[in-house]
């Protein structure tokens, strides 16, 4: 990567060092202003390097080359696609007062004024702190994850001068980093393996499948007929840190997961038993699910390193994929099913432990809203029941595993109620007679299983199936 040192005006938070464009359907990590355009001629939207003269953006055209706090500034009294106004909003998306952001200067002055707003700074990072590169105008991120090795992944704008939205992963120090303001946030940081190293579908001949990432980094697989014995394990020949099987539309059971590369390759489990050759879908996941749509084509959702929902289809059933598009942020952990009525839904876990929840408005169609279902969730799966009914499945910050189900297709959701066991991952399928199947991480790094006594009824289990999964 080229490092790069570029000129700063008043109130212009831009970053020595080099930050990883998000691709262009993550342009935005959801911040709402991101389509300002400059204030100042071409008066464009999207330029190349630092393309916006002084980076004023705003709504009023400034005919003069005069910086106006009034036309430039955004409601939290920063600079419209600055780094200083993508942190205070990222921080007010999870419910940090705005007096708490409100003041605090330029990005590189953040740790020096943090005590005007009575906040404390830290040489040690946390996930939802804002990262301060220090300097006028210096440069400001939010800190999105901290990571087992000491790096962090930080979510920025404006980082090149671009007024776009970027995210990095590395060491603190290698940026420059040198300074965490504490805004009081305590936020889950994503581990070093993704949460969804647990994966079941059930296939075309009623067979359960069973994946998970072993302690070898590679899949392992057991498989079971309706009501039959489990096979013994195998170890299959794919490398991966993350897994999500589907079944396909000729009915193949089709694994996505993302390599040691951070790519998602797609590999066909054929009748022969053979597998096919891998193929790659996306760049730059951490973390993975699949689904398949009601006219049969495959879409999978993904978690970038910028923490952001992309999600890529099928054109046809069976054919070639669509381009990225993205869905929500601050998200580090991502589950889909498809429902009764052929919507697909998406359940995810983002920064605040909270289990979040959005579906397509009509089969094929657009996005609702993100609803909030938990707020101490740390990993999910999702099914829809025999019935209809939606279940969702999450692990909560202490390791139990806990649901909710719809009380009716499409309906209100119950109440939170404790399943058995404690793990670090989940993952669900329905079986052929209607009952689902749970599977769960446990804290012993086993895998564990746990069932429906009928559709829709008690849970029987858990017990061990053995095996180890990588954690």
């Amino acid at each position: 990567m080229r490092s790069r040192v570029l000129r700063c005006a008043a109130a212009v938070m831009c970053a020595v060092g080099v930050a990883v464009s998000a691709p262009a359907g993550a342009a935005t990590g959801g911040y709402p202003d991101a389509m300002m355009p400059c204030a100042q001629a071409p008066y464009a939207t999207f330029g190349t390097g630092a393309w916006c003269r002084n980076d004023d953006w705003g709504p009023v055209r400034d005919t003069t080359p005069n910086w106006s706090v009034a036309t430039t500034h955004s409601v939290r009294g920063y600079g419209y696609r600055n780094c200083t106004d993508w942190v205070a909003w990222r921080l007010q998306s999870f419910g940090v007062p705005d007096a708490l952001t409100r003041g605090l200067g330029n990005g590189g002055q953040w740790a020096a004024n943090a005590g005007r707003n009575h906040l404390s700074v830290s040489s040690t990072p946390k996930a939802g702190d804002a990262a301060v590169i220090a300097g006028n105008p210096g440069h400001v991120a939010f800190v999105e994850a901290v990571h087992g090795d000491g790096t962090i992944t930080v979510s920025e704008y404006n980082a090149v001068g671009d007024g776009a939205f970027d995210s990095w992963t590395g060491a603190p120090g290698a940026r420059g980093f040198s300074a965490f303001v504490d805004f009081g946030l305590t936020l889950h940081a994503s581990a070093a393996v993704p949460p969804s190293v647990i994966g079941a579908v059930t296939d075309a001949a009623g067979a359960l499948e069973l994946y998970w990432v072993g302690a070898d980094g590679v899949l392992h697989e057991r498989v079971r007929a309706l009501r039959g014995p489990w096979s013994n394990e195998v170890r299959l020949p794919i490398a991966a840190r993350a897994v999500a099987p589907a079944t396909n539309s000729r009915g193949a059971v089709q694994i996505f997961s993302v390599g040691a590369d951070h790519a998602i390759w797609s590999t066909t489990h054929a009748a022969t038993g053979a597998w096919s050759p891998a193929a790659r879908v996306a760049t730059g996941a951490v973390d993975v699910a699949a689904t398949r749509n009601a006219d049969g084509r495959l879409e999978v959702f993904y978690v970038g390193g910028w923490a952001v929902v992309e999600h890529r289809w099928e054109l046809t059933a069976g054919g070639a994929w669509s381009g990225a598009a993205s869905l929500a942020a601050g998200v580090l952990h991502v589950a889909a099913t498809r429902n009764a009525d052929g919507r697909l839904e998406l359940f995810t876990v983002g920064g605040g432990n909270v289990l979040a929840h959005l579906w397509q408005l009509w089969a094929g169609g657009p996005w609702s809203g993100v609803d909030s279902l938990a707020t101490d969730a740390v990993a999910a799966t999702a099914a829809t029941n025999a019935d209809g009914r939606l279940e969702v499945f999450f692990v909560d910050d202490a390791g139990g595993i806990r649901h909710r189900w719809q009380l009716r297709s499409g309906g209100p959701w119950s109440g939170v109620a404790q399943l058995g066991g404690r793990g670090r991952s989940v993952a669900v399928a329905r079986n052929a007679d209607g009952r689902l199947e749970l599977f769960s991480v446990g804290l012993d790094g086993a895998v564990w299983h746990q069932w429906q006594s009928r559709p829709g009824g008690p849970w029987v289990g858990p017990v061990t199936l053995g095996g180890y999964v990588s954690t």
